[in-house]
């Protein structure tokens, strides 16, 4: 008998701007975490004398596109993402925050399965992250789409694979309230308020972004001689607490590199984990905020190898 091996493996995923050019990349996983389409099911409610439901009951009713794209981030596929999370680039390489955020495309086409296309998407929500250890820093982004269409096995072509050099989390830096700071982990995510609306339609008829929520956490040592003690002490107990600082977060690998800027991260005081036979850690959490007319958040990202 011929094994049917319709596995994960030889997936691939191609994504870009809608109506314009996709760029193939590898990925981790895609995650349909709500593809659905519902039923306006009359027979929740009706009473008719008997307990099973009547199958001329049931309808068509909306459907929802909502799914996650894990990868892993290197220089040559930000430069492809960031312009899809809102982040425009003047001058080259420089990548701003701004209220527009476009629509883009992704192509997934299942090893041994159809090819599945979801257009008209938005960006939900991203966060990029990492920790000690072997694995790569890696990128997250939630999508949420007006359509999904499915086509023929392999009627679709991905083209050339994009991937660049991963950053290994030793290839990182921070600088936060004016200091270098080692850290063990670290959490830095953009959340765009998507509101949905569904109409007299199947697929939502508006996907509009209302909100800017920029979140970050890090650990470090909690020690007076790693100088650290005061990401604890100064949002806890000084006035200055509310002023906050600039938090630069960025990684560099030969001659690539991704850097982002927030423009004032205000801390949220967490005191230190202890226990016995471990480093005392201090979990730092924080959120963005733009200062004056700056953006939010900057990022610079050089993908010449």
């Amino acid at each position: 008998m011929t094994s049917c091996c319709g596995t994960g493996a030889l997936s691939k995923l191609s994504i870009g701007a809608t109506g314009g050019s996709l760029t193939r990349m590898d990925f981790i996983e895609f995650n349909p975490t709500k593809i659905v389409k519902t039923l306006a099911d009359g027979s929740q409610n009706t009473i008719r004398g008997t307990l099973d439901h009547s199958s001329v009951a049931a309808a068509e009713s909306i459907a929802f596109v909502e799914f996650r794209v894990s990868m892993y981030m290197t220089a040559a596929k930000m430069d492809v993402l960031l312009p899809l999370m809102g982040l425009a680039e003047s001058p080259t390489d420089t990548f701003t925050l701004a209220d527009a955020l476009p629509e883009s495309k992704v192509v997934l086409t299942p090893y041994g399965g159809k090819d599945f296309t979801f257009d008209n998407l938005l960006v939900s929500q991203w966060f990029v992250h990492g920790r000690k250890g072997t694995d790569p820093i890696r990128i997250d982004i939630d999508f949420i789409g007006k359509n999904w269409a499915e086509a023929s096995s392999g009627t679709y072509t991905h083209g050339t694979i994009v991937e660049g050099l991963p950053y290994g989390f030793t290839q990182g830096s921070m600088t936060l309230e004016g200091a270098t700071r080692y850290f063990n982990q670290f959490r830095l995510g953009l959340n765009y308020g998507l509101v949905t609306e569904h109409n007299n339609s199947v697929y939502p008829t508006n996907v509009c972004p209302t909100d800017h929520s920029l979140t970050f956490g890090t650990g470090v040592l909690y020690s007076t001689c790693d100088s650290n003690t005061d990401l604890y002490t100064i949002p806890m107990t000084s006035a200055t607490a509310a002023t906050g600082s600039q938090l630069t977060l960025g990684f560099t690998r030969s001659t690539v590199s991704t850097s982002f800027v927030v423009g004032n991260v205000k801390l949220v005081p967490r005191p230190p984990h202890i226990r016995k036979s471990d480093f005392n850690r201090l979990p730092v959490y924080g959120k963005g905020y733009a200062v004056g007319s700056g953006a939010l958040l900057v990022v610079t990202n050089d993908a010449t190898a």
